[in-house]
């Protein structure tokens, strides 16, 4: 028997704070807009702190009939890609496939805001990323024990 009259549901729908999260790309893919263009969809998981697993989305509308757009689009996932630690020379690909199967190695940290939009309820927005790769530290000779 289970007794489900006091357990907390909690609402996992409301927006997590505005901040910055260590995150890492959980599900992507090529969706197709109610007025047919194609975009990229990818779900960031939160991993840590009080909001583990919460995802949060982004739409990179990377075939976006107006260039402003797609250049927005392809500036974002750029910067994803970056702050994931991939080398600026390898940012060619030949494949949606291999575009999303560098999407999906992505673990980042992951700026988090909240839009408010009228008539709307309040949703995550990501804001930016920066890298989870920190900067190597420097060894000085007295560290040395020998």
């Amino acid at each position: 028997m289970f007794d489900l009259t006091n357990v907390e549901t909690g609402d996992n729908f409301a927006p997590i704070p505005s901040g910055t999260y260590s995150a890492f790309v959980d599900k992507c893919e090529f969706k197709t807009s109610e007025k047919g263009s194609e975009y990229l969809n990818v779900a960031f998981k939160i991993c840590g702190d009080d909001y583990m697993n919460r995802l949060v989305f982004n739409v990179y509308n990377l075939f976006h009939p107006k260039e402003q757009v797609r250049n927005i689009a392809l500036s974002d996932i750029t910067k994803l890609l970056l702050a994931s630690g991939i080398d600026k020379k390898t940012l060619t690909f030949n494949s949606r496939e291999s575009l999303l199967e560098s999407v999906y190695s992505c673990r980042i940290d992951l700026v988090v805001g909240i839009k408010k939009d009228p008539g709307y309820e309040d949703k995550n927005v990501v804001k930016g990323y920066k890298s989870t790769i920190s900067e190597p530290t420097a060894i000085s000779t007295t560290d040395i024990p020998f």
